[in-house]
């Protein structure tokens, strides 16, 4: 049993969720205590800026590198505040850094963080670069969470065939019956919405989805964006948070409420549509992420679901899932630790089952 420290950041670029767990990597995970961190605004301003226009953020290779330090900077000061009010002794980072690029058609992904200087500046080993492996040998480099969630459904036993949902900026889901365990991205989640609002007020988000629910949705809309060739393709896949980003002067003209309606809607038709391509129905579907907390969108999903699959919250059921990523990089950690698989050809579509992350040792940092 190792004591880890999990760090995750999302393409939302909120802030760094954190936790502090008790991992074998195999059958126990338990949290001991959870901590979360906004970005500086200079922070998340740049991130988005990098996020939106990746090639031209990438090309300056003095701003790339000051943008790397401010996010390696603010996820070390997290990790002190564990360090500092902790009595347990830290065996082990788990460190995923900040996604701003993803594009497995052309084997690219790119998280910002520097590992090598977390493991040196805090003196402890550090596990992170958890997709380069998996691309390397034919895989998309996500989803990363199904053997987590696999887990986690085995654990709080739940009734299966069982879906767990993750509604960050990109909505990804994993479908456990038995032994199959199938994961992949299913389409937009937040990320639409988030820049939408944020273009239009300012705002990070649309809180709770009020204004989403007081719109009018755009059928046509809805049903134009489904055609995208994305929602055709089998599992593995996965995209980048930009792959859906045109849509976005498909609303541009929109009022701000039906705007938001109608990219609310698009998320849930997403997600619907991808359980019913299930092999199975599933009997429950976990909902977990930023996008639990959006009752217009959690509204909109219960209400297409198909009879005899029940969505439940993940604190209904055992689930921390505000902390869902930030445990399942310390768990990743983990399995890395002792030498245990992550990702296999049904999750991302991999030649074989991969070992996820690279360590960074503190005692070769000194």
């Amino acid at each position: 049993m190792l004591t880890i420290i999990g760090l995750m950041s999302g393409t939302s670029a909120d802030g760094i969720d954190a936790v502090l767990v008790r991992s074998d990597g195999r059958c126990e995970c338990s949290p001991l205590a959870t901590h979360f961190v906004p970005y500086q605004d200079s922070t998340r301003h740049q991130i988005v800026q990098a996020r939106t226009h990746p090639e031209t953020y990438l090309a300056d290779s003095n701003r790339c590198y000051a943008l790397t330090q401010a996010i390696t900077d603010e996820h070390i000061s997290v990790i002190n505040h564990f360090i500092k009010n902790s009595s347990e002794k830290i065996d082990l980072i788990g460190f995923h850094g900040q996604t701003i690029y993803h594009n497995p058609q052309i084997k690219r992904t790119i998280q910002l963080g520097d590992g090598t200087r977390v493991a040196r500046d805090t003196g402890v080993d550090v596990i992170y670069d958890f997709r380069q492996a998996d691309m390397a040998a034919g895989g998309q480099g996500a989803p990363l969470a199904p053997i987590y969630h696999q887990f986690l459904v085995r654990r709080n036993i739940i009734a299966q065939p069982a879906v767990i949902l993750n509604i960050g900026g990109v909505a990804n889901l994993t479908y456990v019956d038995e032994d199959r365990l199938l994961g992949y991205d299913i389409g937009p989640g937040n990320g639409l919405m988030d820049a939408f609002v944020e273009r239009r007020t300012g705002n990070a988000f649309d809180v709770d989805g009020q204004l989403a629910g007081q719109g009018q949705s755009d059928p046509l809309f809805i049903s134009t964006a489904l055609k995208d060739p994305f929602f055709a393709q089998t599992g593995p896949k996965s995209l980048d948070w930009g792959h859906f980003s045109p849509l976005l002067e498909a609303v541009a003209t929109k009022s701000l409420k039906d705007g938001l309606a109608s990219l609310c809607a698009l998320s849930a038709a997403a997600v619907l549509h991808a359980i019913t391509a299930l092999p199975r129905l599933p009997k429950t579907l976990i909902i977990a992420g930023g996008g639990q907390h959006n009752k217009t969108l959690v509204q909109a999903i219960t209400a297409g679901l198909p009879p005899g699959c029940t969505l439940i919250e993940g604190a209904d059921c055992g689930i921390e899932a505000d902390m869902l990523e930030a445990e399942l990089i310390a768990f990743l950690a983990a399995r890395h630790h002792f030498g245990q698989v992550s990702t296999f050809p049904d999750t991302t579509g991999v030649t074989s089952p991969q070992v996820a992350g690279v360590r960074a040792s503190a005692q070769n940092q000194n």
